[in-house]
């Protein structure tokens, strides 16, 4: 993402981050994809819910559940490195 001259779309975000290890991809797919859920529920829960949390407990709720996640998957143990 380094390389974009202006603030990325979703979709040059993925685009971004497909690679020919189909998955790695999906864990970067699934980083992006936690990420834009918790930030979008934390935009609600301040909005509407008067609840504020700080940008370390959100950024500890997307990688719990991202490793949540990975640890259902078949191979996720041996992803963990990517990480």
């Amino acid at each position: 993402m380094k390389n974009q001259f202006l603030r990325p779309n979703i979709l040059q975000a993925f685009e971004c981050t497909a690679m020919p290890n189909s998955k790695s991809t999906a864990l970067y797919h699934l980083i992006i994809c936690s990420a834009i859920y918790h930030i979008w529920r934390e935009r609600n829960d301040r909005k509407f819910g008067d609840s504020y949390a700080s940008s370390t407990t959100l950024g500890l709720k997307i990688k719990s559940a991202v490793f949540a996640k990975m640890l259902k998957w078949k191979n996720g143990h041996s992803l963990m490195e990517l990480l």
